[in-house]
């Protein structure tokens, strides 16, 4: 090997080495650059699914709790009596019919728990079984298989009185308002 041979060896591998080189951290660079730009890009994405999903998850949420207020105020004595006339009944016919009609406007609301809160649910429960045990035991007191649905009724009212406690539905109103106030500010 003489020295020209020898320097040209050395040019080949200095040019190698000098373009080689800096081809490799262009690539490490490149491949980098890449994952970065994927990463904020599936970032973004998974933002703007949190986005949509929320937009259409506060509807659903809003409107459970529509329903659920609605739900109350039906079972309220006055509004169940309003709607079931109990001058047309016997009070056996007329109690079986308000237990039918809390449940079946419970049993078309029962969904809306997916979208509130465990204790207010719980609470809108209770209620409707409160307002259940009221009407059986209002009707198990009359004594009296001629009574009527307004004896009943007059029941009903004389142990709303006698109790002098607030009515649970009138809490889980509350609650169920409270929700709305601290989720929508």
């Amino acid at each position: 090997m003489n020295i020209e041979e020898i320097g040209m060896g050395l040019g080949i591998s200095i040019l190698l080495i000098s373009t080689v080189i800096p081809g490799v951290f262009a690539l490490l660079g490149g491949i980098l650059a890449f994952k970065q730009i994927h990463k904020h890009q599936e970032q973004k994405q998974r933002k703007e699914l949190q986005l949509l999903a929320f937009s259409q998850y506060v509807p659903l949420r809003l409107a459970a709790h529509e329903r659920s207020l609605l739900f109350l105020e039906r079972i309220q004595f006055e509004q169940l009596v309003m709607r079931n006339q109990p001058e047309q009944h016997s009070a056996n016919n007329f109690h079986i019919l308000l237990k039918q009609d809390i449940l079946a406007e419970f049993e078309h609301n029962i969904v809306q728990q997916l979208y509130i809160h465990e204790d207010t649910w719980r609470l809108i429960v209770a209620s409707k079984n409160e307002v259940l045990s009221t009407i059986e035991a209002s009707f198990s007191s009359l004594n009296n298989d001629k009574a009527n649905g307004i004896q009943l009724t007059q029941a009903i009212v004389k142990r709303l009185k006698d109790s002098g406690e607030e009515m649970l539905y009138t809490k889980a109103i509350s609650a169920l308002k409270s929700d709305i106030t601290q989720y929508f500010g």
